[in-house]
């Protein structure tokens, strides 16, 4: 780091990977049942005593009425005790209901809860993405004002070399684990809380950004003037968020886009180590010169045994600006892009990029 320049301690918002289980429904009640045969079959057999005792007192064999009452009072009790499994079962079927309405309440109000939470943790995450990333505009202020966010970053961050391109939908951090279908039975509670996985899998409205770093070869494509003023975007933040000492820009372009980056020329990034070369160049005022000493810097690293098993991340990083992989076609520095260099590619409407060589494609 620069003796001139000191680096502000960084606080920045934990976004981390976590998992939600979301709990099976309680175990649903058995549902009541009622047979008929248990009812009919004593019904019959008392129906047969009945007419059997009839039979008896109009033949006159029985004389005793006191003993033939008390014999028909026996029989109307069996009666009225053969209806109590019924009613039993019709208390039962609205006890069962009631269970099963208490049961899909309870799992229902959980997942609700269970909404409201996904939805801050949802509205938590675009806020810390803004907070860590910021809107494009903000780079201006931040150099203006000479905030400590200057040149915050370090390639031990994680956002080492991302920068934002806009927003949109991003996957959601935390992974919901929800109770499995077992069988060929649905079970509208499980079916419910799928429902809610499913609504949660992704965040509307965050904050997306390009991983120079992991992709290595980024393309841009599109309207010339649509391109230009994305990939003026992007080395803003690249510049405002990277110390010089950290990231080095080098930039290869047409003679006759040569106004189109004369700003380019201002940014301390674009200067060699030594501060003695601009890293810029076009197709006949010193491209073969630049890649050269690119190639010669690159080569020299890649070569010395001791950066090559680091784990860290070698400094200065290099992103390499080409409008066309013709200015740099039959140079050694090309076939070195591809494996070493942060390569930024930008493909004016008129002619089409190689799209093969790109790891991810901007549009």
């Amino acid at each position: 780091m620069n003796v001139l320049y000191q680096r502000s301690p960084r606080m920045t918002p934990v976004l981390k990977e976590e998992g939600l289980e979301i709990l099976r429904p309680p175990t649903e009640p058995s549902k009541p049942t009622f047979s008929m045969i248990s009812i009919i079959v004593p019904i019959m057999m008392t129906m047969v005593s009945i007419g059997f005792y009839v039979y008896i007192n109009m033949t006159g064999k029985m004389n005793n009425s006191s003993y033939m009452m008390f014999q028909m009072m026996t029989v109307m009790m069996m009666l009225t005790s053969y209806t109590i499994p019924f009613f039993v079962y019709l208390s039962n079927k609205k006890s069962y209901r009631k269970k099963l309405e208490e049961r899909k309440t309870m799992y229902l109000a959980q997942l609700d809860k269970h909404r409201e939470e996904l939805k801050e943790a949802q509205a938590e995450q675009v806020k810390s993405l803004y907070e860590i990333h910021g809107d494009p505009g903000v780079c201006l202020q931040v150099v203006k004002n000479r905030n400590s966010s200057l040149w915050e970053r370090s390639p031990e961050d994680d956002d080492f070399l991302q920068v934002r391109i806009g927003t949109g939908e991003i996957p959601f951090r935390i992974k919901l684990q929800v109770p499995r279908i077992d069988g060929y039975e649905k079970d509208e509670l499980i079916e419910a809380a799928h429902e809610l996985a499913a609504e949660f899998q992704t965040v509307p409205d965050a904050s997306i950004t390009l991983p120079l770093f992991q992709s290595k070869v980024m393309g841009l494509v599109g309207d010339r003037e649509e391109v230009l003023a994305s990939l003026r975007v992007i080395i803003s933040q690249l510049t405002v968020r990277h110390s010089p000492d950290e990231l080095k820009l080098a930039a290869f372009y047409e003679e006759k886009d040569s106004k189109e980056w004369d700003w380019l020329r201002w940014m301390p990034h674009i200067w060699d180590e030594d501060q003695g070369q601009r890293y810029m160049a076009d197709r006949h005022s010193g491209a073969h010169q630049l890649a050269d000493s690119l190639f010669s810097v690159l080569n020299r690293r890649r070569n010395n045994k001791e950066d090559r098993y680091k784990k860290s991340v070698q400094t200065p990083c290099y992103v390499v600006i080409l409008s066309d992989t013709q200015l740099i076609e039959e140079e050694p520095l090309l076939p070195c892009c591809w494996n070493r260099l942060r390569k930024l590619m930008y493909a004016p409407s008129y002619w089409l990029i190689a799209r093969s060589l790109c790891r991810c494609i901007v549009s």
